[in-house]
């Protein structure tokens, strides 16, 4: 049930990104469906990272031959959409190993409220009050 949920999501918004086209060119000028990719590998690394670096194919390769992108370069879509989160994770996973899904046991908003809060410019840059002073004019 969740690659069904996770498909869902990134072809959802592989259509969105596919919708920014520019006339005459192949290229999205934004690919939302890349943050979905990332979490998804995330979410099943290990227990079911073959499935689901195959259910991204699937939907990877599906979402860009409907959208008029050719053979070859809904392939190169293809590997593209598989080593970025690949990657991702990887890297991920040496540098936050705490974080739930990269084999800690943090959320990612744990994450990042320590890391905001433990420097004073993130303190600052997280902070309602200096915020709305920031941005008010």
């Amino acid at each position: 049930m969740q690659l069904v949920g996770w498909s869902a999501m990134f072809v959802g918004f592989g259509f969105v990104g596919r919708a920014t086209l520019v006339d005459g060119h192949t290229l999205s000028l934004v690919w939302p469906a890349a943050g979905i990719a990332a979490l998804w590998v995330m979410s099943g690394w290990g227990r079911t990272t073959l499935a689901n670096l195959t259910a991204l194919a699937v939907c990877t390769f599906a979402v860009n031959s409907a959208t008029g992108a050719t053979y070859a370069l809904s392939t190169a879509f293809v590997v593209a959409n598989l080593l970025q989160p690949t990657i991702f994770v990887a890297i991920a996973r040496r540098l936050l190993p705490d974080v739930r899904g990269l084999g800690g046991r943090r959320s990612l908003s744990q994450v990042r409220s320590s890391a905001g809060s433990g420097s004073p410019r993130g303190w600052r840059v997280w902070s309602p009050r200096w915020s709305a002073r920031r941005w008010s004019g």
